[in-house]
This record gives structure tokens, sequence and C-alpha cells, in this order.
């Protein structure tokens, strides 16, 4: 354990020509007060990260399907504004493709939800070789 002794007084005189005539308490000696800012940064930092981390999952939950993995209507409106408005910005077109899954209400009524889900899930893979890095994938169902 360190010990660190504080003069009883705030300033101590110093001797040495190359000093100034005072000099300030160990603690308020400017490389320490830098010791002190990197440790604190460094903290600060990680503490950030671990923050960041932690709601990755919570931002996924919120963003996705929990079914499909794919994006939820609410995103997809989101992220439909945004490119519309980039588009009337810059004078662009964009293209709006819409799917949809012949028959799945006809499956969900006969076989049940539970295989009109499995239907779902087995056709939402199917997208992502028809799709580049910029394009969108979301979910949206309009059966009740």
């Amino acid at each position: 354990m360190v010990n660190i002794s504080i003069p009883k007084t705030p300033y101590r005189k110093v001797p040495a020509p190359w000093r100034t005539a005072y000099e300030l308490p160990f603690l308020f000696d400017p490389m320490v007060m830098m010791v002190i800012g990197f440790v604190l940064s460094e903290a600060l930092r990680q503490l950030r990260k671990d923050e960041f981390l932690a709601r990755q999952p919570l931002r996924e939950q919120a963003t996705t399907d929990q079914l499909t993995g794919l994006l939820n209507r609410r995103t997809m409106l989101q992220l439909l504004q945004q490119e519309h408005a980039r588009a009337r910005r810059y004078g662009a077109t964009y293209s709006l493709i819409l799917g949809d899954l012949d028959r799945l209400k006809v499956v969900n009524d006969c076989y049940g939800h539970n295989i009109g889900d499995i239907v779902l899930q087995e056709a939402a893979p199917s997208l992502d070789p028809t799709v580049t890095a910029d394009d969108i994938k979301p979910a949206q169902t309009d059966e009740p």
C-alpha cells in the first residue's frame, strides 16, 4: 500500500533554481493529474463499450420479427421514410418490391398456425440470395 503524505500547508517551498518558488501538493502534480485523467477516461470508455454491447440484443429484438428474423413493420416504415426522403433530396429513384405467400391463410386455417409459422420461417431465408447489402428485407403480414 502506498502511503502519500500531504503537507499541512497547501504549498511548500522548493529551493531548486529550475523550479518555481512554490510547488503544488503531490495530487495536483501535472503528471499525477494526467495519469488520473487517463485512468478515468479508460474506465469511462470501457463503461460505454459495455453499455453499447448490452443494448445490442435489445435493439435487435425491437427491430426484427422474432419468427422470421426479418425487419418488423415499424422498422420497415422508418427505413422507407428515410429512403423516400433521400430519393427526393437527391432526385433519385428507388424501387419497392412487395412479395406475398399465396394461400398462407389457407395453410393457417387447415393445418394450424404452427405449420404457418414453419412456412414463414422456411420462406424468409430464401430472400437472402436475391438481395444486396443495401437492400431492406422487412417482414409484414396483412392477415389478422
